[in-house]
């Protein structure tokens, strides 16, 4: 099964500005360079649909000042959108792998969906050697004009386990911990952490079924289900290379490359984070507080008020605003 152009719409690039390089004109404008894949979510509370930005831990401890999200416009072409500082927050199990932060793209503008958390995966319809497809950044080719998720496509090589967790390194401390996701088998490369998942699932049901002689017997019936979310990419399992490898691709030093094994924090941790985290109910609790306000009984006086109202010459109202902290503008130095 294809993974469809919707489900791709909900991936966006985050980017952070290098410097030109040394020796070239100084006037040229600095680059962005693109490194890190998050998604659109939507969850429902109360009938309310409420929009995150989801992506990995170890990404989002990069983007906290000074960053650009790369998003598709409906016109055609991508725009970064400059993001000076970032209040993401994260799951409170520190092994697991996920940050999220409120934001809202103006659909009238972008490109982009949201992927509702309603329709993840459920674990009965797992199981080891289901198609998995992992839709993100490909840094080699993101796209010059306009974002171009690449589809990564292996399969479950082992369940997440509690009791069997895996040993990952922290690139940043050096530190080794044990996580509890998904094993895939899968090629990938780096940047495309925080990348979403989708599996396809397997259904079955019980049936009366008839063999060629027309004898009845009950029996189960099996059949591709439809896509669903299983997680978010964490990152390859790499190690050094073999001295043949290393001589056939000139690898050497401590250089590592991928084994073409990957992790997946499962997508209910998302979940779990999102629904639990302090800061985030607050808001959906302010937010729907104030929509039960805007339908009460007023009360009435001759005097009208004139509602302010701000120009938005940039059909950007989404991203000034965020309906959050997501993209707050940084406090002076005292």
């Amino acid at each position: 099964m294809a993974v469809s152009a919707d489900a791709r719409k909900s991936v966006v690039f985050f980017g952070k500005q290098v410097p030109p390089e040394p020796g070239t004109d100084p006037k040229k404008s600095p680059s962005i360079e693109y490194g890190g894949t998050g998604f659109l979510v939507a969850h429902e509370d109360d009938g309310i649909l409420f929009h995150y930005l989801v992506t990995c831990r170890h990404v989002a401890k990069q983007l906290d000042v000074d960053f650009y999200i790369r998003a598709n416009t409906i016109v055609g072409g991508a725009e970064d959108l400059p993001i000076e500082d970032a209040e993401w927050e994260y799951h409170p199990d520190e092994t697991v792998d996920i940050a999220a932060t409120l934001i809202g793209l103006n659909g009238r503008y972008f490109d982009q969906l949201t992927l509702p958390l309603s329709k993840t995966v459920k674990q009965p319809a797992l199981g080891c050697g289901q198609r998995i497809h992992i839709v993100g950044l490909f840094r080699m080719h993101f796209g010059k004009k306009r974002n171009i998720p690449i589809v990564h496509t292996g399969h479950i090589a082992a369940l997440a386990d509690p009791q069997e967790k895996i040993p990952i390194e922290n690139r940043t401390t050096g530190e080794t911990i044990l996580v509890e996701s998904h094993l895939v088998e899968a090629q990938t490369l780096e940047g495309l952490s925080g990348s979403p998942v989708f599996v396809q699932e397997y259904i079955s049901w019980h049936a009366d079924l008839a063999d060629g002689s027309g004898h009845i017997f009950s029996g189960n019936v099996g059949a591709f289900g439809p896509m669903s979310l299983l997680g978010v990419y964490q990152g390859a399992w790499d190690g050094r290379p073999g001295a043949i490898l290393a001589a056939d691709r000139n690898v050497s030093g401590d250089q590592r490359i991928p084994l073409g094994m990957g992790m997946v924090v499962p997508i209910e941790r998302v979940t779990e984070l999102i629904q639990g985290n302090d800061t985030l109910k607050k808001h959906r609790e302010g937010y729907k507080k104030a929509e039960r306000a805007k339908k009460a009984a007023k009360m009435d006086s001759g005097f009208s008020e004139q509602p302010a109202t701000e120009a938005n010459p940039n059909h950007r109202e989404d991203f000034t605003s965020l309906a959050s902290a997501a993209a707050q503008k940084r406090k002076p130095t005292e």
